[in-house]
């Protein structure tokens, strides 16, 4: 039997071998190549992908992954970005995580120091490109990214710019508020509710504290009130979480200088919207020229238009009808203001 990623790499390629013939290949809007680079000691599979006219090149963009094991096409989501950009003579970068894709290492040991340390190199690897040395390199980040573009900012001024796309600031909160939403939509009354959070709040203290993954397994054995039925976590995964939980975006956003475009989708169900954006605006609300925000209508979390995908429950028909729709399968506004705001920090660098 074949694996499914295997599969699902075999559709994507299919997808984009097709787009491709359906173009003169002087017209085709990007041109593909794989490259490797070492961080933090291992070696990074990634992918990049340049305008099809190297006369037109004015700058790139490295794209930072959010949560999950993701290859560098995040398959197939990226690609209808990286023709929109490339058509404005950007490039982009994106790497499959350790693990994925025969790509060495494990991606749920890493912290976000050590992703925000995979950003850097790309920079670096970006930078020692011939048709891209010298020209400005930004940022585009989705979700998770909201923990490691910051750092990444910090550490390296000569990254210009940085789209954030649905990132929360804190981990607990947004992982509280998923809970709730969840819980809600499951008609939970208030009391139970209640007596989830707090058992969760017992849970966060014990896995803050350094307890081990057997430690955890008998807490949840002991403790986990009779209703409750979650699905218990795998010691890898036990592993990331207890590592990356106590995120917060605030400390490295107050030290960073270079201009951020916040983007949120108003049907996002995995963050607080609304206060995710108050967070964002206090952070920044002695240097307001710094940040631009946006919250678009009809874009759920992955800003694919609300009404056309989340009525369906199935990933892979919901991720199938994302590939047959390509850029149309993204809110709109979305990918102009991404393109747009992406063009014009590229230029003014």
């Amino acid at each position: 039997m074949l694996h499914a990623r295997f599969i699902v790499k075999l559709l994507i390629g299919c997808c984009f071998t097709l787009f491709v013939l359906g173009c003169d290949a002087a017209q085709a809007p990007i041109r593909l190549s794989q490259v490797t680079f070492k961080a933090d000691g291992a070696v990074r599979h990634a992918v990049l992908a340049l305008p099809s006219r190297r006369t037109e090149i004015k700058g790139s963009v490295i794209f930072v992954h959010g949560d999950g094991a993701m290859n560098s096409f995040a398959d197939g989501y990226y690609e209808p970005i990286w023709r929109m950009l490339a058509s404005k003579g950007i490039a982009s970068i994106s790497w499959d995580k350790p693990g994925v894709d025969e790509a060495p290492g494990n991606w749920l040991s890493q912290t976000m120091d050590d992703r925000a340390s995979t950003v850097l190199a790309a920079y670096s690897t970006l930078q020692e490109t011939r048709e891209l040395a010298g020209k400005p390199v930004g940022l585009i980040g989705f979700s998770q990214a909201s923990w490691v573009m910051p750092k990444a900012l910090r550490q390296n001024p000569n990254l210009k710019f940085a789209a954030f796309v649905s990132t929360p600031t804190n981990w607990l909160e947004q992982s509280e508020y998923m809970t709730v939403l969840r819980l809600v939509s499951e008609g939970k009354d208030d009391a139970f509710i209640e007596q989830q959070l707090g058992y969760d709040a017992l849970l966060n203290e014990l896995i803050t504290s350094g307890a081990s993954f057997t430690e955890y397994q008998t807490f949840i054995q002991n403790h986990i009130p009779q209703p409750f039925q979650p699905a218990a976590l795998d010691p890898a995964r036990y592993e990331f979480i207890q590592k990356n939980m106590l995120s917060d975006s605030t400390e490295d956003l107050n030290q960073i200088d270079q201009p951020i475009f916040l983007m949120l989708g108003a049907q996002d169900a995995n963050i607080d919207v609304e206060n995710n954006l108050v967070k964002y605006q206090s952070i920044f609300q002695y240097r307001p020229s710094q940040l631009r925000y946006s919250v678009y209508q009809n874009a759920l979390h992955s800003m694919l238009k609300a009404d056309e995908f989340s009525s369906i429950n199935s990933p892979f028909w919901a991720w199938l009808k994302m590939i047959m729709m390509e850029e149309h399968a993204f809110q709109p506004e979305f990918l102009n203001d991404l393109g747009n705001w992406v063009e014009q920090q590229v230029e003014a660098n």
